[in-house]
């Protein structure tokens, strides 16, 4: 069965938007909304790699849920993988893909390392239903979206790369107001008193060292970093 990608992407420049797309242009459709604006710096990437990708206009109030079902609504394909312009994929991904979509599951739960700081260090591994089929199903939630229905759920123990953290601070702090904005509980948070550069650098607490592989489309990117880490403190 045919597989479809479904991505959201803003106005700000996607770090590792060229290794997610790389990681899964093999998928049959590929629906991306676009929640920024009609010159979004991040076409040329997405054109480069996918030049038959449908990229979507967004022209509500955002949240994530209305943004994710308009991806839903444009897709084609039974099978649905969520994936964010930060994760990156192996190459084995493929194949249980293509595994799983002739199965009776109704979605797949992965795990992914949430690297923190650099990318030689991780937070946790955390799971998330990354495959899902896409009949019947809608997303809900302003922010900490969740696709609902799920009902008959396998869980694997392949696991992907999470980059977001590696991003400035500053960046991550900007996506953070966001989430805050759209959860009325934590609105308060926005006004706070806070250094948008140094918002995470008391992670190095619980940061462990990553020894595994990287994604196979990160290799030369990943040769050419530097640890921000030593003996528990942010350089």
């Amino acid at each position: 069965m045919s597989v479809a990608l479904n991505m959201i992407i803003g106005q700000k420049k996607e770090q590792y938007l060229k290794y997610a797309l790389e990681s899964t242009k093999w998928l049959d459709e590929h629906i991306i909304i676009n929640t920024g604006n009609e010159n979004n710096p991040n076409f040329s990437t997405i054109k480069q790699i996918l030049p038959d990708a449908k990229i979507i206009p967004f022209k509500e109030e955002f949240t994530f849920s209305k943004a994710r079902n308009l991806a839903l609504d444009n897709t084609i394909s039974p099978w649905i993988i969520w994936q964010d312009a930060d994760e990156v994929h192996f190459d084995m991904f493929r194949g249980l893909v293509l595994e799983y979509s002739n199965t009776h599951y109704d979605a797949v739960v992965f795990g992914f390392h949430h690297f923190i700081l650099d990318m030689f260090h991780y937070q946790s591994i955390d799971l998330r239903p990354n495959m899902f089929r896409k009949d019947g199903k809608r997303w809900v939630g302003n922010v900490h979206e969740q696709v609902q229905p799920l009902i008959n759920v396998v869980t694997d123990d392949y696991r992907y790369h999470h980059y977001g953290y590696t991003k400035p601070q500053k960046e991550i702090y900007d996506n953070w107001k966001l989430y805050w904005s759209l959860n009325p509980d934590e609105r308060w948070k926005c006004d706070e008193p806070r250094n948008p550069n140094d918002i995470i650098s008391d992670r190095v607490t619980v940061a462990h060292d990553y020894i595994g592989e990287y994604p196979e489309v990160m290799k030369e990117y990943i040769s050419k970093q530097k640890s921000m880490i030593k003996d528990y403190k942010f350089l």
